[in-house]
């Protein structure tokens, strides 16, 4: 079964939490909802309010991909994503399990070294 990062295309709840803790701009039309009732987190398709239950933005692989330095290398093996980053010429590799999710990691390395600013 598919996780809610897969079904909509965005990455996993920690990723989109860690990057608006760095700064991302939480505007877009997917948020993520956390259901008190049932005791978990959901997607919808509705844009991010300060004001009301929803936890943070749903980020999509194309709103990071628009972030993103060109020159990062992304692609799919047969078990996983793989994220190639060369900076200063050492080489850094992340894995992850979506498209999204990988984008994401790599976005929060570039973040954390002072690659890329928010």
């Amino acid at each position: 079964m598919k996780s809610l990062a897969e079904q909509y295309g965005v990455c996993d709840l920690k990723y989109a939490k860690e990057l608006k803790e760095l700064g991302f701009k939480q505007e877009g039309l997917w948020s993520w909802f956390y259901d008190s009732y049932m005791k978990k987190h959901y997607v919808q398709y509705e844009a991010f309010d300060e004001h009301d239950s929803k936890v943070c933005t749903a980020i999509t692989s194309s709103s990071l991909g628009e972030i993103l330095p060109f020159r990062t290398k992304i692609l799919k093996t047969e078990k996983y994503w793989l994220a190639e980053i060369i900076i200063n010429n050492e080489e850094k590799f992340i894995t992850s399990d979506t498209m999204a999710n990988i984008m994401a990691k790599t976005l929060i390395h570039l973040i954390k070294k002072g690659i890329v600013k928010l």
